[in-house]
């Protein structure tokens, strides 16, 4: 809920969650060492398949320093010349 999760990406996120535990002969359940409740391992667990699916498809970006003391307009203007790819004119238009 509180990604809040489309149904198509939900659906996705379920299979990989499947997959994680049986691989490697459930070696995710296996590295349970129960200093937390089951529930809550398994929680941080599903948030860490989601997390790892979304930095995949879309990567991992940070503004820079620069952009950022330059404010909103700077780190949006680097968003689209770095993340989309768009050349300085069409990012300009935008």
């Amino acid at each position: 809920r509180r990604y809040r999760i489309g149904r198509d990406d939900l659906d996705e996120l379920h299979s990989l969650v499947c997959l994680k535990l049986v691989s490697d002969r459930c070696g995710v359940l296996r590295k349970f060492e129960g200093r937390s409740g089951l529930p809550t391992y398994l929680t941080t667990v599903v948030t860490r398949v989601w997390l790892d699916l979304r930095i995949a498809r879309g990567g991992k970006w940070r503004p820079s320093a620069a952009a950022s003391r330059l404010g909103p307009a700077a780190v949006a203007l680097e968003r689209l010349l770095t993340v989309e790819g768009c050349s300085l004119a069409e990012a300009s238009r935008i």
